[in-house]
């Protein structure tokens, strides 16, 4: 058995002992040769010592390597030498403490194993980056095996069978398998039709691939090696039981699955499937074969057969798999075409055939659908309408159509629409080549509900011409005829357009209607709702970037609310909502506001407290009295020439003032109290050149 990946005649059994090591290919260089030893190379049978022989070993029987190194070195690799070259060698990327013993196991599995092997421990100095020779040994490999005659485990070849997976295992324990084809039997005691029981000894959640296909299903076709098993396992109740150890030996056995040996013959104008013939070719048209293979075979035969018993073998060979094709020009005899595929793999074969007839060359007919046509359009939940497509011959020949009988729909998801068809007798009309014509459905659909529909459209046609003085086209015979095929996806909307809205405390309702105007450290709030449910997004555009409000789904005819403080710099804002409904319909709609710079004004205002008369001076006594504020604010808006007009608004509220005064005579005082209000500066006009609006 070879290992794929390194292409050596021996197998690894189980990994370093301890610690794992990465295999890699170093390419084979020349040695240098250091005088004395600087390490050692022996096996479980001897070979210690500098250039020491070991013994002889079986084909199959493990082989331990121990190794060490007196010095620093990197990389180790074994090489090794037999009858027929030397193979790839084993290196591993590993920098060895000195005076540490490794160890790996490996055996030989091929006839041609057998004879005298050099086996070679070489390394990279790590001083100076030499590659040396560290040590070397003999061993011989025999074809002597051994054999028992107990019911007890054995460690030889093994078995190997294929068979039938007889139940439906939901673990790799407890597999029963009918046996249907021995490959491996050493103790020669099964048969087909024997039953084997199959564990597989590891945890199910992390099977090492690739020794194992996994799962196995009741039915599934598997091919068996194991080196541990016992014949007449429990009582004779399965004629065989074996195991397969994958963590700790990895190539002491596997399961595989075997595919189905499949083939299948056709052409480019059909018969796939098991023998299915296929159509029509006219003498000049190229002919395209084809052969599908399930997978690689070890021959593979594709052949012609003409009339008259012509014989064309189109190919014959080994195939890796796929699909094997090849062409060709129809030509002389006329009549019917075979084509048979053959693949045979081991013991597997697999056939098929397909046919296809060679006729003169006739009149052609083809035929497409250009346009397709939706009246009324869009579509709602509810509506009726009509389908209608043009129709351009696009062949050598004139053809038959009628409109409407000849005209067919279906549609995806079939519960999506409901037809509404009526009775139309319009005779078929010639289309001559390269002429177009209108056909559509007789009648109407109705769509029931919401979301893409896709119609597929066929308009079909027979070679023929109108006879003179008559007004129906009529098909020549023998008949030859054609078709057109048309996919259309269709959106039908919800009976209700769907909508969403985003706007302020101040203003923007409507669709893409701006806001008002704030300043900076003003409160505000943002609305936002949609006509029905749906998953939004909502952000804010600054001028410092974007900032995101919500994100998830609402519901429909709610409105929601976000509320914060403008924080500077001044500037737009533009709020922002992308939405998109249950049935994948988007909407959008935005609002601006602009924020300027706030500037502080101070008003003062004086309040006067007037102080009672107390019997104790000494005292200290507290007035509250109420005055009149009056505050004026200037705010700037856009007009149409823009240009700046002033508008301004007076407020006027109450405010409570509460001075403290102390008392030391029988007199009036008079206080003041300096206020601080805050207000958009008259200096700071807003001017915008144009509307910002975005549709996104």
């Amino acid at each position: 058995m070879q290992l794929p990946r390194w292409g050596c005649r021996f197998i690894v059994i189980a990994s370093l002992l301890v610690i794992a090591l990465t295999m890699v290919i170093y390419p084979i260089v020349a040695q240098v040769l250091v005088p004395g030893p600087i390490g050692d190379l022996w096996t479980d049978k001897g070979g210690q010592g500098y250039n020491v022989d070991d013994g002889s070993y079986r084909l199959f029987e493990t082989i331990v390597f121990h190794f060490k190194f007196d010095v620093r070195v990197l990389d180790p690799c074994l090489r090794f030498i037999g009858p027929y070259g030397e193979v790839s060698p084993l290196c591993m990327t590993l920098a060895p403490e000195p005076g540490k013993t490794y160890n790996i196991p490996i055996y030989f599995n091929e006839e041609r194993d057998i004879g005298e092997w050099t086996i070679i421990l070489e390394a990279t100095l790590e001083e100076s980056n030499e590659r040396v020779e560290v040590d070397r040994l003999r061993i011989w490999i025999t074809g002597e095996t051994t054999t028992t005659t107990t019911t007890t485990t054995t460690t030889e070849l093994g078995v190997k069978f294929r068979g039938i997976v007889w139940n439906e295992p939901s673990q790799p324990y407890d597999v029963i398998v009918k046996i249907d084809e021995i490959l491996l039997d050493p103790g020669g005691r099964l048969s087909p039709g024997d039953m084997a029981h199959l564990d597989i000894a590891v945890d199910p959640e992390n099977l090492p691939a690739p020794n194992i296909d996994w799962p196995l299903h009741k039915g599934d076709r598997v091919e068996i090696y194991a080196r541990h098993y016992e014949y007449g396992y429990r009582n004779g109740q399965y004629d065989i039981c074996v195991w397969v150890y994958l963590m700790e030996y990895p190539y002491d056995g596997y399961v595989k699955k075997l595919e189905e040996l499949k083939v299948d013959a056709y052409t480019d104008r059909g018969g796939q499937g098991p023998n299915v013939p296929d159509g029509t070719y006219y003498v000049g048209e190229r002919v395209i074969i084809y052969c599908s293979v399930s997978s690689a075979v070890d021959e593979l035969t594709v052949i012609l057969y003409k009339p008259g018993g012509e014989k064309l073998v189109l190919h014959h060979g080994s195939w890796p798999g796929g699909v094997f094709q090849t062409s060709g020009i129809a030509g002389y005899p006329l009549g019917e075409r075979r084509v048979v595929c053959q693949a045979r793999r081991g013991n597997s074969f697999a056939e098929d055939e397909t046919t296809y007839t060679v006729r003169e060359r006739r009149e052609e007919c083809r035929l497409e659908i250009t346009d397709v046509f939706i009246d009324p359009h869009p579509v709602r939940v509810g509506d009726r309408f009509r389908v209608s497509v043009t129709v351009r011959n696009i062949g050598s020949s004139s053809v038959c159509i009628s409109p409407h009988l000849d005209f067919h729909i279906e549609w995806y998801p079939r519960d999506s629409l409901k037809a509404h068809p009526l009775l139309c007798g319009t005779p078929p009309q010639e289309l001559p080549p390269g002429g177009e014509m209108g056909a559509g459905y007789c009648g109407s659909l109705e769509a029931l509900k919401p979301g893409i529909v896709t119609l597929r459209i066929t308009v079909s046609g027979c070679v023929g011409h109108t006879p003179p003085g008559e007004t129906c086209c009529g098909c020549e015979s023998p008949e030859v005829s054609c078709t057109a095929t048309k996919e259309y996806d269709l959106e039908i909307l919800p009976r209700e357009e769907f909508k969403v809205d985003i706007w302020t405390d101040r203003g923007g309702q409507g669709h893409l209607e701006p806001d008002g105007t704030y300043y900076v450290g003003e409160y505000g709030e943002v609305y936002f709702e949609a006509n029905r449910r749906a998953y939004v997004h909502v952000y804010e555009e600054y001028p410092g970037g974007i900032i995101k409000l919500y994100e998830g789904w609402i519901d429909g005819n709610r409105v929601y609310r976000i509320s914060g403080t403008y924080k500077a710099p001044p500037g737009d804002r533009l709020f922002v909502i992308k939405a998109e409904d249950e049935y994948g319909h988007g909407a959008y709609d935005e609002c601006l506001v602009h924020v300027i710079a706030e500037e502080t004004v101070t008003t003062t205002i004086t309040t006067t407290s007037t102080i009672t008369e107390t019997e104790y001076a000494e005292e200290t006594t507290y007035t509250t009295v109420h005055v009149w504020t009056t505050t004026t604010k200037t705010k700037w808006v856009e007009s149409n020439a823009y240009t700046t007009t002033t508008v301004t608004r007076t407020t006027t509220t109450w405010t409570t003032v509460t001075t403290t005064t102390t008392v030391t005579s029988t007199s009036s005082y008079t206080s003041s109290a300096a206020i601080a209000f805050t207000a958009i500066p008259a200096t700071a006009a807003f001017l915008k050149a144009r509307r910002r609006w975005r549709k996104k």
